[in-house]
């Protein structure tokens, strides 16, 4: 008989157990940190009408060469996400043509799981990720700081009325902030969140910023650098804590 495996089991079963005390000590003395986005009072409304939150995240409605209306955030959202979660959406149009954006802000309460892998977002609607890059936005007006983005390139296969196969490409750019830090990488972010909360008990209120369009196959780079100058021009508005470059 092996006499190891039972002394193997009762380690990680004691291993285990001093973890889960780990964490419920934490949890128990938490606090949860400031938000790096601005809230306001406007109720959230879902697609029905319905208020399903009293505040939103702010997002700005005037924006220099655009015309801004509220964006709707889905059922599927509303009841996949933990109900301690603000949303803040806008659809930013550009007066001058077609160009079409929609931004998106979900901001965490005291449950962890509001934000989740980026990639899921674009794979659940049926997007496919070709590609994936880091980059850094210059913010006007902001002491010369950058924000640390990163950059999905995706396709969508569709079929239009009459049958034919259809091709369109999207831009998806995000970032993460909470206070005091902002970066592009979802492993920084957890790691970051899991530090504060062992080291200073103090959960994290992390949001997550994305800015999506649409456009034909070829026109990823234009729609990225459209997207890139409304992030410039919208974000200095919303995000409230000094940016630090965490890429």
């Amino acid at each position: 008989m092996n006499r190891t495996a039972p002394l193997l089991l009762g380690i990680t079963l004691l291993l285990i157990a001093a973890t889960y005390g780990l964490l419920t000590r934490v949890r128990d003395r938490q606090t949860l940190g400031a938000p790096a986005v601005r809230l306001t009072p406007v109720p959230l409304i879902s697609a029905d009408g319905r208020i399903t939150r009293t505040n939103s995240v702010f997002l700005p409605m005037r924006v220099p060469g655009f015309e801004a209306r509220p964006g709707v955030v889905t059922d599927m959202e509303l009841a996949g996400l933990p109900p301690d979660t603000s949303f803040g959406r806008q659809i930013y149009r550009s007066l001058s043509d077609e160009f079409t954006a929609q931004a998106s802000v979900v901001l965490m309460g005291r449950d962890r799981t509001s934000i989740h892998q980026p990639d899921f977002c674009l794979t659940g609607a049926g997007w496919m990720i070709q590609s994936k890059r880091h980059d850094l936005v210059p913010l006007p007006g902001a002491g010369g700081r950058v924000l640390p983005v990163q950059r999905f390139d995706a396709v969508l296969n569709y079929s239009s009325p009459d049958g034919a196969a259809r091709r369109l490409a999207g831009v998806y750019v995000f970032w993460f902030a909470a206070d005091g830090e902002v970066t592009s990488s979802h492993t920084q972010r957890t790691l970051s969140l899991i530090r504060n909360l062992v080291t200073q008990g103090v959960l994290q209120r992390w949001s997550y910023t994305s800015f999506f369009a649409e456009c034909l196959p070829g026109e990823e780079d234009a729609t990225y650098a459209r997207l890139r100058e409304l992030i410039a021009a919208t974000t200095p508005q919303f995000q409230r804590f000094e940016l630090a470059d965490r890429r």
